[in-house]
């Protein structure tokens, strides 16, 4: 999908499974999630505004972005099992700014990006990731290494923090 363009008021303002979505140019702004597509979906974004979004701003499997903003959502900001972001921005966001779930395989990334005053809470974390995600220029303030349990029920208390990033307030 190539903007200038403006998708807003759905429950979920771009949906898919088992594909691969390009975005360029687009606000996703007042639905119920920006980008929902987390079973098989990669998604290539350029230059995309997902914000005040009722839940999660970007959710999808892996995420390759430019120059992205995922603030001011309910949920968390950029929610994938692969990140690869340079310029991102993810702020003021309910739960986290950035998580990533993997478990095995490459590493994941950020670069030149800001992650700030994300997650509802003094337990709140800007960047939480279970797998190997690398940091290069990123500005951030709380941040976990996540471990999950062998067989994960799908319950956040399930979930044992077991580091941190290295952020401002870690």
């Amino acid at each position: 999908m190539n903007g200038p363009g403006t998708v807003s008021g759905f429950e979920e303002g771009i949906n898919g499974a088992g594909c691969k979505l390009v975005l360029r140019g687009i606000l996703l702004e007042g639905n119920g999630d920006g980008v929902l597509a987390p079973l098989a979906c990669d998604l290539d974004a350029e230059n995309v505004n997902a914000v005040k979004n009722t839940r999660s701003g970007i959710w999808v499997l892996r995420f390759r972005a430019r120059q992205v903003i995922a603030s001011d959502n309910g949920g968390i900001g950029v929610l994938a099992s692969r990140i690869d972001a340079g310029g991102l921005l993810a702020a003021g966001n309910g739960g986290e700014g950035v998580r990533q779930f993997t478990i095995r395989g490459r590493f994941g990334r950020l670069i030149d990006s800001t992650v700030i005053t994300n997650g509802a809470g003094a337990a709140g974390h800007d960047i939480a990731a279970a797998g190997r995600l690398r940091l290069r220029n990123v500005r951030c303030g709380r941040s976990a290494r996540l471990r999950y349990p062998p067989h994960f029920t799908g319950a956040d208390e399930d979930i044992e923090i077991v580091g941190s990033f290295g952020c401002i307030y870690d």
